[in-house]
């Protein structure tokens, strides 16, 4: 699940389907961490950018259907994290995730 426009950038699992929320390009707005249920949902915030403009960019395999996306920080180019994404499997974040997880 991909969304945009919410003024942040995060990786959120919403029950067992993992959705990356890119929308942090230009205003940026507090980091909101979720970990609660919403309307019978579980909804817990994986990883959350550190208030400073972020993008996604997603590498898709066609054949495999194998999904990287990588938060990249607008300022430098850097990916602040990956996260891998397998059909069937719990999104998987990179070491690179470790020191921006909330």
């Amino acid at each position: 699940l991909l969304l945009g426009h919410d003024h942040y950038a995060t990786l959120v699992n919403f029950d067992n389907l993992p959705g990356i929320v890119s929308g942090a390009v230009q205003e940026c707005r507090k980091p909101d961490i979720t970990n609660n249920v919403q309307e019978g949902v579980t909804v817990k915030t994986r990883w959350m950018y550190d208030m400073t403009p972020h993008w996604v960019r997603l590498d898709v395999d066609a054949d495999t259907g194998h999904t990287t996306a990588h938060f990249i920080r607008a300022s430098d180019g850097k990916s602040r994290c990956t996260v891998e994404i397998d059909r069937g499997q719990d999104a998987k974040l990179g070491d690179d995730c470790a020191k921006s997880k909330p």
